[in-house]
């Protein structure tokens, strides 16, 4: 390696560099100022390649001719080691990194995940979102370096344009979509929340620009493609606001029906069986396992009324101008304690954070929710009536056991925190209060 340069991410919070797309976009321009070679290597800091052949593999493709006019960029799966045998976190993430991209093979390629991938430098540029400064000759895609990269011009240059900031929209435009993301593995339920959430962010920033897939990339790359890229930022915000825990929260009272009496309602049976049914059977078909699916699901439970919602809240706070609480980086630093619990398959609450009070608040609901209405099935029957309730309810009870654990039966240093339990249950009781008084 005949040179190693180190450019820090800049930690200011207002700047779009702040976020890993950001300091692609500065790395790709200093690269261009130093030494502007034609292929380019995104890696995350904390990921290597096992394969001395790597480097080999990515050139055949690159060295055809017969590919290389419409390639973009080669990328490889992110393969990773540590997860405990059950995956209580869903860190496997087996749909965006493994069932989707291969969906995606027949039409343009997958999307960019981040990391692990070996880009043409041609294709960043032309079209609306190119990387080039046309006041700037030097980051030409067909400029020359042929001064030493120490030399004090280009030292002075590659310091300029590292520090400019263009729009947030070409700060993600790393492949169309940049995936701020990888498959992250953490051993704490606090660090899986705090790095949703900042994926949540940097989807809707992409989702929600005038360079929206809905629009810019079916227009760019055609509509099923489009598509595609949609679905990246429309999970995120989909699931910020719909959830499954919390319908029932007024059934301890009056038990409501939500669900049409008629033949529509089979419609949601089937909606229902069918999703998960072939979500299970995605993670059967690709070797994972059952219980790794259960806890996948378990935990888009949980990131939809915590992270998910939490990173639309802060996304609406930033662009009406008031301050938000800003970049966290997840750590990367493992203690023995929480290591040990992580394998024997035990989430880890450990701290007080506001992102574990909703989905906390709803397993306390439901559970209420379920006790009240078994006792009203004993005392009044009508089975018929409550059995829809009662099983979407008991599906949210059945997902919220670790919860339970973690308020109730445990004493180790991972059991939920006293302030989380005591803000969970007396918003708890204002809700089911609140509808009673309705009602």
């Amino acid at each position: 390696m005949p040179n190693l340069v180190y450019v820090s991410r800049e930690k200011n919070k207002n700047s779009p560099h702040h976020f890993k797309a950001g300091a692609l976009n500065s790395l790709l321009r200093v690269s261009g100022i130093m030494t502007n070679a034609s292929i380019v290597l995104t890696q995350d800091c904390d990921m290597y390649s096992n394969d001395p052949q790597t480097l080999k593999r990515v050139l055949c493709y690159i060295s055809d001719p017969l590919v290389r006019p419409i390639l973009g960029y080669v990328q490889f799966s992110q393969c990773y080691h540590g997860l405990n045998n059950d995956d209580i976190y869903g860190g496997e993430l087996l749909h965006p990194f493994v069932t989707n991209p291969i969906g995606m093979d027949g039409l343009q390629g997958p999307t960019y995940v981040g990391t692990g991938c070996f880009f043409l430098r041609r294709v960043f540029f032309g079209g609306p979102m190119s990387m080039v400064l046309p006041e700037i000759q030097e980051l030409r895609p067909d400029h020359v370096v042929k001064k030493p990269i120490t030399t004090h011009p280009i030292i002075e240059l590659a310091h300029h344009v590292a520090a400019i900031s263009t729009c947030n929209a070409k700060d993600v435009s790393l492949s169309f979509a940049t995936r701020v993301g990888r498959p992250f593995w953490a051993i704490s339920l606090t660090d899986v929340v705090s790095q949703t959430k900042r994926w949540g962010i940097g989807l809707l920033e992409v989702g929600f620009s005038k360079y929206t897939p809905v629009v810019f990339g079916a227009q760019s790359m055609g509509l099923v493609m489009g598509l595609c890229y949609t679905l990246c930022f429309l999970a995120h915000f989909v699931n910020s606001h719909h959830n499954i825990l919390f319908p029932p929260s007024n059934c301890p009272f009056e038990w409501i029906s939500h669900f049409p009496k008629d033949p529509w309602f089979l419609l949601y049976v089937f909606l229902f069986l069918g999703a998960y049914g072939q979500d299970c059977y995605d993670f059967i078909l690709f070797n994972s396992t059952y219980k790794r699916w259960w806890n996948d699901q378990r935990m888009w439970l949980i990131r939809g009324l915590s992270p998910c919602m939490f990173g639309l809240v802060e996304y609406v706070i930033k662009h009406l101008g008031i301050a938000t609480q800003g970049f966290n980086v997840t750590s990367k630093v493992q203690d023995g304690e929480q290591r040990k619990r992580y394998d024997q398959c035990i989430m880890d609450f450990g701290i007080h954070s506001p992102m574990f009070i909703p989905f906390t608040t709803a397993s306390i609901v439901n559970l209420f929710t379920l006790i009240i209405g078994m006792i009203r099935l004993l005392n009044f029957g009508s089975l018929e009536k409550l059995f829809v309730l009662l099983f979407i309810t008991g599906f949210g009870v059945l997902n919220s056991w670790p919860v339970y654990e973690a308020v109730i039966l445990r004493s180790d240093k991972g059991r939920m925190s006293i302030k989380t339990i005591i803000i969970s249950v007396c918003l708890a009781s204002l809700l089911c209060g609140s509808v009673s008084i309705a009602l």
